[in-house]
């Protein structure tokens, strides 16, 4: 096998789909990865996430503007052994973002005059390293095209509150009580070897 067999760019575009049922908040990446070998695929992902959320039965609104994040990985493909558009595999990303929310429309009732006060606490700032496992497969769709799914389970090492202020959003990352999400994306390949697979 040659080190390098080619160089792969895609687009992740599923949030913006859940968003279209619904879902308050989104992250979309591009990335770029070099497949060494047929075996290793190192990885970087960049992108921007924002939200916007009422959750119901709640008496507040959950604002983050778009902020931009980053992660670096590796990937193993357990199919090495077969051509490259098709893939299956496993890996990790270490995510890092810094942000800022708002945390607008709080309602504080007052019980004994009956009252409700409106209260706003804007231009929070926040940052978060975190880190996933990722699996998942890559199919060729047509000449150089091809997509896949991606499962992540992911954790939260480490990320800044203030007083007893937690964000609700990570960008990249989703809500911070998450462990699981899900990636749908487009690849388009480079190739990078003389001769054909």
């Amino acid at each position: 096998y040659p080190k390098i067999t080619a160089l792969t760019v895609g687009f992740n575009f599923w949030d913006g789909v859940a968003q279209l049922f619904g879902q308050s908040y989104g992250s979309y990446d591009v990335m770029a990865t070099v497949n060494m070998w047929n075996r290793l695929f190192p990885t970087i992902e960049v992108g921007v996430g924002r939200a916007n959320s009422t959750p119901d039965g709640l008496n507040y609104t959950y604002k983050t503007p778009l902020s931009l994040y980053a992660k670096l990985g590796v990937d193993y493909n357990f199919l090495f052994k077969k051509h490259p558009k098709y893939q299956f595999l496993v890996g990790f990303r270490a995510g890092y973002t810094a942000f800022k929310y708002d945390i607008t429309d709080i309602s504080v009732s007052d019980g004994y005059w009956d009252e409700s006060t409106k209260l706003e606490l804007t231009g929070m700032k926040s940052h978060a390293f975190y880190g996933e496992i990722v699996a998942g497969i890559r199919v060729n769709l047509y000449g150089p095209i091809s997509a896949g799914w991606t499962l992540k389970y992911h954790h939260i090492f480490n990320y800044k509150k203030t007083g007893n202020i937690h964000p609700w959003y990570v960008p990249g990352f989703g809500s911070r009580e998450s462990t699981l999400n899900v990636a749908f994306s487009v690849y388009y390949t480079l190739p990078m070897m003389k001769n054909s697979w």
